[in-house]
């Protein structure tokens, strides 16, 4: 039975159809493997075993009567621990999350239940799916199954090792910059990035549970043991989402029955944003945690500022526009310190903020801070210019048509046009908008909303190892959480 375990899940069907296995064989083998093997590799972290066990059986009752539930009948299906089961624990790897237990599947989920798989488990990722290796203060660390001794990479390097240790038959992870590919290379498996937005995201954690905001750039697709499985799970997967624009007025019109229409009330003139002299640190101690939270942030400017979007465009070169973007080059590409790092313009009627926000090893503090700081200035005086902000400009497009796609999406976009008193047609002079700022405007504003002389720096991480690294830096506030 032991090579069952690493067949693939095209072989495994076709076994199942042919009546020399069963569901309820395969599930008793990997729960099997699971009990053995698993406390050296800690891939599973949950297990759903009594449901799985009837719906298998009932599985193997369907196909002797010769009723096919679908193209996955009966395969038994582990999931990433950042995708919600209904009933089933799903805490994204973070301590905040160690009670919830989702009263709906996840898109995905639904689906693979849909298409006749046995949903059995989840895998262990790091804390809501934010690492290169697969860690947490929660379920601990996993190993790779070739040598435990090493990684199987992350996030979803729960979902890697459980498929090369024949825990599985086949696996749902995510990916935003190689959660998906880079557990699969580590682990000697087959992984895919689907494109955005053909595999619906509803029930992926983050964002919060419940939310069904799409988030940029992250994707739902397959871990397999053959590229062919990678097809098979992907047609099931695949698809429009599960929200029209239909259901979601009835859906408010339940909520708030008939809302009158009336005047957004005058909020009167926004209030200026204050202005710091001089540059703050303000530690929150967690003397539990080996990796900093870092934020640097200052006045910005508000939503209705005319030069809102030339500021965002701003932002994009600084650290938004993810990969390509300058900070991500310094301090993830070049200095290899980090996983992600993000900055943005955060618009609001008032003066709203500018924000530079990453993460690091503790002991890389004061090097990160000093990269960040750094980046900030040479913006100040090398803004983007030419190619780089021809390019900035067309991902702003990009994103923009994405970020309507969806009729929840249009439908808060248009509400935010009522809220901050914006032009009716701003959703339809967007792109023009974008294309027309200049690179003078780009020079301009960075001088006038670039201050890394008087950001405050926000840190969570342990106070003891931080406070010596920051000293020079500025005046020091502890606080405990």
């Amino acid at each position: 039975m032991t090579e069952l375990a690493f067949r693939s899940a095209g072989e495994l069907i076709e076994q199942m159809d042919a009546g020399a296995i069963t569901s309820r064989d395969l599930l008793d083998l990997y729960l099997d493997r699971i009990e053995r093997y698993d406390g050296r590799v800690n891939a599973v972290v949950a297990l759903d075993v009594e449901r799985a066990r009837q719906r298998a059986d009932a599985a193997d009752a369907a196909r002797a009567r010769g009723v096919c539930w679908g193209p996955l009948h009966g395969l038994p299906i582990t999931v990433k621990d950042c995708i919600e089961t209904e009933g089933l624990r799903t805490t994204a790897g973070s301590e905040r999350l160690a009670t919830h237990v989702p009263e709906r599947d996840a898109t995905v989920v639904e689906r693979l239940k849909r298409a006749g798989g046995v949903v059995f488990g989840k895998t262990n990722t790091p804390e809501f799916t934010f690492d290169w290796q697969t860690t947490n203060t929660l379920h601990g660390t996993t190993n790779n199954p070739w040598d435990e001794k090493r990684s199987p990479g992350g996030s979803s390097g729960g979902s890697a090792a459980a498929i090369a240790a024949g825990f599985t038959a086949l696996e749902v992870g995510s990916d935003i910059g190689g959660s998906i590919r880079i557990p699969a290379h580590c682990c000697g498996i087959f992984g895919h990035k689907p494109t955005w937005g053909i595999v619906p995201q509803r029930g992926h954690i983050p964002g919060l549970p419940g939310s069904r905001t799409e988030t940029d750039i992250n994707v739902l697709g397959p871990l397999a043991r053959s590229a062919g499985d990678l097809e098979l799970a992907l047609d099931v997967l695949a698809g429009p989402g599960d929200l029209d624009a239909r259901e979601l007025l009835e859906r408010v019109g339940a909520a708030f029955g008939a809302w009158p229409a009336g005047e957004v009330p005058d909020a009167g003139p926004p209030l200026p944003a204050p202005t710091p002299t001089e540059r703050r640190i303000l530690i929150v101690d967690r003397p539990d945690l080996t990796q900093a939270r870092i934020t640097l942030a200052h006045e910005g400017i508000s939503r209705t500022d005319p030069d809102r979007i030339a500021a965002g465009l701003l932002s994009e070169a600084i650290g938004g526009g993810g990969f390509s973007s300058r900070l991500m080059q310094r301090v993830r590409a070049d200095a290899g310190l980090t996983y992600g790092v993000s900055s943005s313009f955060n618009l609001y009627r008032g003066g709203g903020t500018f924000a530079v926000s990453t993460f690091t090893r503790v002991a890389e503090v004061r090097t990160v801070i000093d990269l960040l700081l750094t980046e900030l200035e040479r913006a100040r005086r090398e803004p983007p210019s030419g190619l780089e902000l021809e390019e900035i400009r067309a991902l702003q497009v990009g994103q923009f048509s994405l970020g309507i796609e969806t009729s929840d999406a249009v439908l808060n976009s248009l509400v935010n046009l009522d809220i901050y008193g914006l032009p009716e047609d701003s959703l339809d002079t967007y792109r023009a908008r974008i294309r027309s700022v200049t690179a003078a405007d780009i020079a301009r504003l960075a001088l006038e909303l670039l201050h890394p002389d008087r950001a405050a720096i926000v840190l969570v991480g342990p106070a003891e190892a931080l406070v010596p690294q920051l000293q020079d830096l500025g005046p020091i506030e502890v606080v405990q959480p």
